[in-house]
């Protein structure tokens, strides 16, 4: 295990608490997080074989941050201006596609009251008409008002 020194200076780190990463048959192990990420907890970390020669020399490698709380659901740390700027672009992205998202389905929901508006006002038309006059019994036939008895 090759041991490292956490620096905020990284780029990003790919850290999840308490978990192991084996890649490319070589694990890191990351000082404790600091007070500010949470508990101070030992935390393993996943190094690709590029980033063996870095560490080695005692450089920083590109490393991206995940801290999970005790939630269970996972924040991103970056570190580094540009992927800042691609994760706030990707957070204005998703909340564009929420709100499309949203305003279908209200237009979904204004749509389906219409046609419900709609189904009650033909019901009420058809409910208003007065129904035909039964027909008439064999043997009669009807013109106008008056009733013609057929004799024969």
């Amino acid at each position: 295990m090759v041991e490292a020194p956490f620096d905020t200076s990284y780029d990003f780190v790919l850290v999840e608490r308490a978990s192991l990463f084996i890649s490319s048959g070589l694990v890191c192990r990351l000082t404790p997080l600091t007070a500010s990420f949470g508990p101070s907890l030992p935390v393993q970390m996943r190094c690709s074989s590029q980033s063996l020669p870095e560490w080695r020399d005692g450089r920083h490698s590109p490393l991206r941050l995940l801290d999970k709380d005790l939630a269970g659901s996972r924040r991103n740390y970056i570190f580094g201006e540009e992927e800042e700027e691609k994760e706030e672009e990707e957070e204005e992205e998703e909340e564009e596609e929420e709100e499309e998202e949203e305003e279908e389905e209200e237009e979904e929901e204004e749509e389906e009251e219409e046609e419900e508006e709609e189904e009650e006002e033909e019901e009420e038309e058809e409910e208003e008409e007065p129904p035909p006059p039964p027909p008439p019994p064999s043997g009669y036939r009807t013109q106008g008002h008056e009733i013609e008895v057929n004799h024969q």
